[in-house]
């Protein structure tokens, strides 16, 4: 029963529900996952000259996320996500965090994830080359005969030289890291579900490991704590436009605009989150309708005709005869060239000499194809 009062927020001493924990805690989660989205759209959609973007989106969400958790830990008492859920932190004995422990929080509010999502953006792009790698087949391998008739083509290397892949290091430190990381992942994870489970049913005042370090619990906000945080807020905001005010005036109105436009979001932040899920998904429907359109607008070019052999039959005048015989077509079939001859003709020569009779590229009985004019 206590667990039930505990999960549904019931109980008397006002302790936030264990939904109201996890969603505090999955907030700030979402969010930057819906930003690393739009920064990665962007890096792939934007122009050369923000190429950084993409592969720098880490850093770029860990300095929002600290300008962010720290102007709520100084004036709320409490993360992003736990002042959007009306929580607030408190010391075991009911005073306000010191100034040591709202530092401390964002170390695990920020630097924490930050760690966590560039190992995770490592590892997983180290693996996604070892499957493009895995993808080619190894040893001798050569390639179809379209590859072939491109290569010769574009003038690339004579057909039938062996693929091989590149040779990889026996044991590397990536290795390691893909080795040790889901389980480093795996035990945190249960350390944290193993608080929730004796938060839930009352065996500990501390929903997280975090806050247990900390020192540190959760509990709802009460009037006199909004009154009091609001006048913490007011003062600490005061004392920002009273340094801005210090310097000289093209510097002091770009102070004064940024403090007014980071306050403003942060006294919005529940509307701003719902504007950026709106733009994400607006985002993804536009790009995805425009890849589309993109797909059916675009007509690829027909392969470029490869060259004749020197040692290869001569084309025959008439585009209706066959090259082989010199008389008009019958049963056309195709080589793998693209030249079209009389099927018994250029079966009969594919079967001795594995070959196109004009191109001399390799083309076996089973790569011919019968060409059918009329139904």
């Amino acid at each position: 029963m206590e667990g039930l009062e505990r999960l549904e927020g019931l109980t008397e001493l006002g302790g936030p529900s264990l939904f109201e924990v996890v969603g505090a805690e999955r907030l700030a989660a979402a969010a930057a996952a819906a930003l690393d989205h739009v920064l990665r759209v962007w890096g792939i959609r934007a122009s050369s000259s923000f190429w950084w973007v993409r592969s720098c989106r880490e850093e770029v969400i860990g300095i929002m996320r600290l300008l962010m958790e720290r102007q709520s830990m100084e004036g709320r008492d409490a993360s992003a996500g736990e002042g959007f859920f009306g929580l607030i932190r408190e010391q075991v004995g009911g005073q306000a965090p010191s100034a040591r422990q709202k530092r401390l929080s964002l170390i695990f509010l920020v630097a924490l994830p930050y760690l966590q999502a560039k190992i995770d953006s490592i590892t997983r792009r180290s693996e996604d080359d070892e499957l493009e790698e895995a993808s080619m087949p190894a040893g001798n391998f050569e390639p179809p005969v379209e590859g072939r008739l491109w290569a010769q083509a574009i003038g690339l290397p004579a057909a039938g030289n062996a693929w091989r892949p590149p040779s990889s290091p026996a044991w590397t430190w990536l290795d390691w890291a893909r080795a040790v990381w889901p389980w480093t992942q795996a035990l945190k994870e249960g350390c944290v579900l193993a608080y929730q489970m004796g938060y839930l049913f009352g065996k500990t005042p501390f929903s997280s490991p975090w806050l247990h370090i900390l020192g540190l619990k959760l509990r709802r906000m009460s009037s006199e704590d909004f009154i009091r945080l609001e006048q913490m807020l007011k003062s600490a905001r005061a004392a920002q436009f009273a340094w801005a005010n210090k310097h000289a005036m093209p510097i002091r109105l770009l102070l004064r605009a940024l403090f007014k436009f980071w306050h403003f979001a942060n006294d919005n932040f529940k509307f701003l989150l719902l504007l950026l899920a709106f733009v994400v998904k607006l985002a993804d429907w536009w790009y995805t309708n425009e890849e589309v359109r993109d797909e059916t607008a675009y007509i690829p070019p027909p392969p470029i005709r490869p060259r004749p052999a020197d040692d290869g039959l001569k084309l025959v005048s008439s585009r209706e005869h066959c090259t082989i015989c010199n008389q008009v077509r019958k049963n056309p079939a195709a080589a793998t060239s693209g030249y079209v001859f009389c099927y018994p003709c250029i079966f009969k020569y594919a079967e001795e000499h594995s070959c196109c009779p004009i191109t001399r590229l390799p083309c076996s009985v089973q790569d011919i194809r019968r060409l059918y004019e009329s139904a």
